[in-house]
């Protein structure tokens, strides 16, 4: 499944049209963040476990290097995930950027701009709690966040 209906209009290279949270880049090559971020939904599948009231084309990894992580506790949400960067950027063997740049409430994705600070700040540290720790985990390495 793509999540191409999401991502397809915007653009993922340098310019940020879409906006996005906090940035995370991890001294990996693309292919190794991948690769991990396949290991940890075969380690957390609730991570891909979407209910059947969001249904949609998500929890993969398609085209647009974009998936999905469904957050079932309050407040239920599933952020989308992409790499970021240009193609020289994702092309890099030794770092890859990775950020959320949209927020699913269950009625409607929303960019970072839709949210005020504190619900941007909120969001920031679920991310890095839940996902970006357990990367660092699985990869053995740091991510350098940047805002």
């Amino acid at each position: 499944m793509f999540v191409i209906t999401l991502f397809s209009s915007c653009y993922f290279g340098g310019d940020n049209r879409l906006g996005r949270f906090s940035l995370y880049t991890f001294p990996v090559s693309k292919h190794t963040l991948e690769s991990t971020i396949d290991s940890l939904f075969k380690q957390y599948p609730e991570y891909k476990e979407v209910p059947k009231k969001w249904k949609m084309d998500t929890n993969s990894k398609g085209l647009l290097e974009s998936w999905t992580f469904y957050f079932k506790t309050e407040p239920e949400e599933m952020y989308g995930v992409t790499l970021i960067g240009d193609s020289a950027m994702l092309a890099d063997k030794y770092s890859i950027s990775i950020a959320i740049r949209t927020v699913y409430d269950g009625n409607h994705w929303k960019a970072v701009d839709a949210f005020d600070s504190k619900e941007r700040n909120r969001i920031d540290d679920r991310f890095k709690t839940d996902i970006v720790s357990k990367l660092e985990k699985i990869t053995r390495s740091k991510a350098k966040a940047q805002d």
